[in-house]
């Protein structure tokens, strides 16, 4: 079989010529097209490092000054605190809220805003970092849910007190140094910036984004502006129906939320709250316009390859005859036939995929990395050869469907044929 598929191959070397440039032109545009589409969907599916199921941000509100409900004892910096606290309370003892915990500045995962620094080690290496802010002994962490590492869990993290300078980071920020007490001089004034008292999981702060490193900052309620700065973020106790929930907890809220000038503005679940991001920042609006994209021009190549092969293999219908006079058997012809289609496909991919190696090799492979110095969990898609070789995999497999189809269908009608009516016109 492979004998007499390298010789119809060799005898039809001229037109097959044309047909292999063709596939590797296709092989290449299709590697332009697919590779945002496979790392984008690789990264929508990793890990948030946050358990979202169950969980809800409040947001709150004040008074205007000009409203009849305005107090103005109750406007004071003090009292605004105190309100938020008393509303913070209030939401721990409802009845299916097991955790509750204030965030400031609208920073963390999925949240409008965001604070970056980097820890620079010495004059050539940096690791940058996200910041996000919390209150300690607040269940700040077992609200968020955030992955347990190095044998601490979320309910030891928010029992632990903080001193000056102590934070919270996600696991691994610096190569081949030990998280937990890990202390951040700055190389250039020899001063203590932080040491790390716990750690938690990577997290990924938006989608479109990678799992990155995070700061979790220590806090207290008093330095922030209220109501604009801060929102509480609760979890409900398990198995409860987030429709339901919220059917009865937003008429209590409007209700009960409403301490001095403050209420409760908003409240939504975290998988709007994330969606709400996506849409903020595009990421949806930029994904789906890839896949329509990608998808229409992959169509279509497809039909034009597809139509290509359908009519090379049509007008084979005399060899095909020739073939069964002398007792070819139809799955014999078929198999013949794909196999030149395999043949032809897998030289295309190959010599397609070494042409656009030239071109990644200088300008590099599509990436959705915060920073190319950030020490990432090593996926697949972040590491040079196995990108590489996993994009030209499925780029192979969508050409080897696409050829197998154009072939198969006309190839399995021209087999059936009887040798008298396939020579009819010679």
């Amino acid at each position: 079989m492979l004998h007499l598929i390298g010789k119809n191959l060799w005898a039809r070397r001229y037109r097959n010529g044309w047909l292999l440039a063709e596939l590797i032109i296709v092989s290449m545009v299709i590697w332009v097209l697919t590779d945002p589409i496979v790392v984008t969907t690789h990264d929508r599916g990793l890990p948030t490092g946050i358990t979202e199921e169950g969980m809800y941000r409040l947001n709150l509100a004040a008074v205007s000054s000009k409203s009849a409900r305005f107090e103005a004892g109750e406007d004071t910096p003090e009292a605004r605190a105190a309100n938020v606290r008393r509303i913070l309370s209030r939401i721990r003892d409802y009845e299916d809220v097991r955790y509750a915990t204030l965030q400031f500045r609208d920073v963390g995962p999925f949240c409008s805003s965001s604070w970056s620094r980097s820890l620079n080690t010495d004059s050539l290496h940096y690791y940058p970092y996200m910041v996000m802010f919390f209150e300690p002994q607040s269940q700040f962490f077992s609200t968020f849910g955030f992955e347990e590492v190095e044998g601490q869990t979320n309910e030891e993290l928010d029992r632990m007190p903080f001193e000056n300078k102590e934070v919270v980071m996600t696991v691994d920020p610096v190569p081949g140094v030990v998280s937990l007490g890990y202390r951040y001089v700055d190389f250039k004034t020899d001063t203590l910036n932080w040491i790390i008292k716990a750690t938690i999981g990577k997290l990924r702060m938006r989608n479109g984004m990678q799992p990155q490193n995070v700061l979790a900052e220590p806090q207290q309620l008093e330095k922030f502006e209220i109501p604009e700065e801060v929102c509480i973020v609760f979890r409900t106790k398990p198995a409860i129906n987030e429709t339901q929930f919220m059917q009865h907890f937003r008429p209590w809220a409007e209700k009960e939320l409403r301490v001095g000038n403050l209420y409760m503005r908003s409240v939504k679940s975290y998988h709007e709250v994330i969606a709400d991001n996506d849409e903020e920042n595009t990421v949806n609006y930029t994904y789906r316009v890839n896949l329509l994209m990608g998808g229409f021009f992959l169509i279509s190549l497809c039909l034009g390859v597809s139509g290509t092969f359908w009519m090379q293999t049509r007008s084979r219908r005399e060899e095909v005859g020739i073939m069964k006079s002398f007792g070819a058997r139809s799955v014999y012809i078929i198999r013949m036939l794909l196999g030149e289609g395999i043949v032809l496909s897998t030289l295309a991919t190959l010599t397609g995929c070494l042409i656009y190696l030239q071109y990644a090799l200088k300008e590099g492979l599509y990436t959705n990395m915060w920073n190319e110095q950030e020490i990432l969990p090593i996926y697949w898609v972040n590491r040079f050869p196995l990108h590489f070789l996993g994009v030209s995999l499925i780029v192979w497999i969508i050409l080897l469907i696409v050829v197998s189809i154009g072939i198969y269908i006309p190839a399995r009608s021209i087999s059936r044929i009887t040798p008298v009516d396939a020579l009819r016109d010679e």
